[in-house]
């Protein structure tokens, strides 16, 4: 268990410090947070060169890496859902699909530094890549900054967004229609904690946010578990020809569902929600039966299956946690998202230790998180069921699980 260390602990670390990120974008620009956060993250890797032991290692990767991609990892989602509304789904997974792009061709390249360079200079030349990170940070820019600059709204969209900016247009006798941008000063830092707690009340107050939550709890989780334990597997099921064939069938899939979601909402042929609601039963009913493939193939299919369903939920979970909240608290629920799901995770090794000494292979893990996959999106299916049948007797925005539904009613009624 000691081996998993470094690999589960900055996965931990990277998500625990969500509510932190969140509460210091309000006093702090999202722009500087990003940049610290890759700064902390490259020269951690970069110490990795002087370690001598494991310990070493894993206090570096598992500890100050983590904390520092923390801090870029949580708000990046949160900046890209102030510039969307009904691209948010296409946005994310462009900006998911980069991590495991950079998962099928970063092993290639560690093997290579690690022929040619060795380890020593491999986390040198590791960590001063993630340098190219801190450009990308430089020019984030608020959203607030992007539209006020910008023209005339032209669509129903784009107005509403304005609007929540405090972003309005008059006219004047002889002039056209002019912008009036309504500044508001930013708030003290005592004055941020304070409306910390009234934000974290209202934010509870949600059980749609509540419900992706423990969603992203779940299959997160099941998520890094089972890029842990596939490999292995596959040696336990006596497949061991098809042990690095798991990981990329997995990761292939993963890529290709993180790209879909966006595009299906986008065009209306199934909501956020639906999309969400479905891959999570998907991929609660497959877990079952990985330890009844009879042959290979089907084994490589279940990988794809948990990849491609994996990538969905991943996708799609900043989405549902903007549109469940509103603008101003979205950076810190989903970084209190991030920090259940932190602490939850921290027992992943103890898991699979505990499941490979008491029964000798890793099918209880399956048995497990396929349990606790099903049984949310059940408690999905029901919410959904009791709202939609309370919304058949008298309609309100409150009971709109669509959100892209919502906004063009509401913009009808505006315009």
């Amino acid at each position: 268990m000691r081996e998993s260390n470094p690999y589960c602990s900055p996965v931990t670390d990277s998500v625990i410090p969500g509510p932190l990120a969140g509460m210091i974008s309000h006093v702090v620009s999202i722009r500087i947070i990003v940049f610290l956060g890759v700064l902390v993250s490259a020269v951690a890797v970069i110490c990795c060169y002087f370690a001598t032991s494991i310990l070493h290692i894993t206090l570096l990767l598992g500890g100050i890496f983590g904390i520092g991609m923390g801090l870029a990892y949580n708000l990046c989602p949160v900046l890209i859902n102030q510039y969307f509304l009904t691209k948010r789904a296409m946005a994310c997974g462009l900006f998911y699909a980069g991590s495991t792009a950079g998962a099928l061709i970063g092993p290639l390249v560690v093997r290579y530094l690690l022929d040619n360079q060795g380890v020593q200079m491999m986390w040198v030349i590791m960590g001063g890549s993630l340098f190219i990170g801190m450009c990308g940070a430089l020019v984030l820019t608020p959203s607030e900054n992007y539209f006020k600059v910008k023209d005339e709204p032209k669509t129903p969209d784009e107005d509403l967004k304005m609007k929540e900016l405090g972003i309005s247009y008059i006219s004047k006798p002889d002039q056209v229609i002019l912008p009036v941008v309504v500044l508001k000063t930013k708030p003290t830092f005592c004055e941020t904690v304070n409306s910390w707690c009234l934000y974290i009340k209202d934010i509870f107050s949600s059980m749609p946010y509540v419900l992706t939550t423990l969603a992203y709890i779940f299959f997160h989780n099941t998520y890094i578990m089972l890029t842990i334990i596939m490999p292995a597997t596959a040696v336990d099921m006596g497949y061991p020809q098809s042990k690095e064939n798991t990981l990329l069938c997995y990761a292939c899939l993963d890529l290709i569902g993180r790209l879909i979601p966006g595009m299906l909402s986008y065009y209306r042929f199934i909501s956020n929600i639906n999309m969400f609601n479905v891959s999570l039963m998907v991929l609660g009913v497959s877990l079952f039966f990985m330890q009844i493939a009879s042959n290979a193939y089907i084994m490589l299919g279940l990988c794809g299956i948990f990849g491609f369903t994996g990538g969905v939920l991943l996708c799609l979970t900043p989405v549902l946690v903007a549109q469940y909240t509103e603008p101003d608290k979205t950076a810190i629920a989903f970084g209190l998202s991030n920090f259940f799901n932190g602490c939850v995770s921290i027992a992943r090794p103890f898991l699979i230790e505990y499941s490979k000494i008491s029964t000798g292979n890793y099918f209880l893990i399956f048995n497990l998180l396929g349990v606790a996959n099903t049984v949310i999106a059940l408690m999905w299916g029901g919410y959904r069921l009791y709202v939609r049948t309370k919304r058949t007797k008298s309609w309100s925005p409150d009971h709109s699980l669509d959100d892209v539904s919502y906004l063009s009613r509401a913009a009808s009624i505006v315009m």
